[in-house]
């Protein structure tokens, strides 16, 4: 979750083609006089030391080979902006994130953990909010479903996991992530147990580190909350998210949401991507029962 030098805004001549890697996904981007185009790669796991070996003894491929059998996509625009501006988003569905093991939340008690929120890329010819090139995924995600059969929604099954510390975060795969906090409160009078979490990634706000040093000013509130909440190496260009919060409210309902703010955290932030959709219809009935019961899906 390092520095991503492909992020940003990034200028082309006409005739002129680049190429950016996203983890496990390759893209490449070329302007014509008229067009912009496009065209997606998966790129192959890393390399053994076997494979590399191997691959030593046979002749180099060439770009042009791995480049011949790529579908490219034409977007006319009508614009004369001479640049493409390459954004982090995130998933355009939530995400059900499973915890190392099973977890119990006494009454009354509230705990954040945190989990790798993997992201997707949006391209935008000129400034982002207008003409987008293209919104892909950098990995393949397997569906799900979270809730009741006529309450709950259609998911992702995140390769990520729910874990109680920052520091414990280690995304499976080089797919871009950002680190996301997850508050979950329990207000009810049982105890609260779960194995898994829906995350709404789909209304997450993505911010970058612009300094490790925690901004001047705040309240004594927010300057404890972020040290106690954050005790992790953190690097400019890293990606975080704002919350998401789950409140466990009666026996029978689960609130899932999200907040509007940047995460409390000993460092600083900006704002680099907006959610996609609108915080609505957040309460999912029954979900964390059938959550503890089914457990094939």
């Amino acid at each position: 979750m390092g520095t991503q030098s492909s992020w940003g805004p990034h200028k082309f001549e006409i005739g002129e083609e680049q190429y950016f890697s996203f983890g496990r996904l390759g893209v490449y981007i070329r302007r014509t006089v008229t067009t912009w185009q496009y065209a997606l790669q998966p790129l192959p796991e890393p390399c053994s030391e076997t494979d590399t070996e191997t691959t030593e003894e046979n002749e180099d491929p060439g770009t042009e080979e791995l480049t011949a059998d790529l579908a490219w996509a034409t977007y006319i625009c009508g614009s004369s902006d001479d640049f493409v501006t390459i954004l982090p988003a995130v998933p355009d569905r939530p995400l059900v994130v499973r915890a190392q093991q099973q977890i119990n939340i006494a009454p009354g008690a509230t705990y954040t953990f945190f989990t790798a929120v993997p992201l997707w890329v949006q391209a935008w010819v000129g400034k982002p909010g207008k003409r987008l090139l293209f919104d892909v995924p950098t990995s393949g995600f397997s569906n799900t479903w979270f809730g009741g059969a006529m309450t709950g929604r259609l998911c992702y099954t995140s390769p990520e996991q729910v874990v109680r510390h920052a520091h414990d975060v280690h995304p499976e795969s080089a797919v871009p992530t950002a680190y996301c906090p997850v508050e979950v409160r329990n207000n009810a009078h049982t105890p609260l147990s779960f194995s898994k979490l829906a995350v709404f990634a789909d209304l997450l706000r993505i911010y970058e580190v612009t300094d490790v040093q925690a901004p001047a000013g705040g309240s004594n509130r927010k300057r404890r909350m972020a040290q106690k909440k954050v005790h992790i190496p953190v690097s400019i260009g890293d990606f975080w998210t704002s919350d998401a919060l789950a409140v466990y409210t009666t026996e029978e309902e689960l609130s899932i949401s999200v907040t509007d703010r940047p995460p409390y955290v000993p460092f600083q932030l900006s704002l680099v991507n907006r959610p996609r959709g609108a915080d609505a219809d957040t309460i999912i009935r029954r979900g964390l029962i059938l959550l503890r019961k089914i457990s094939n899906y």
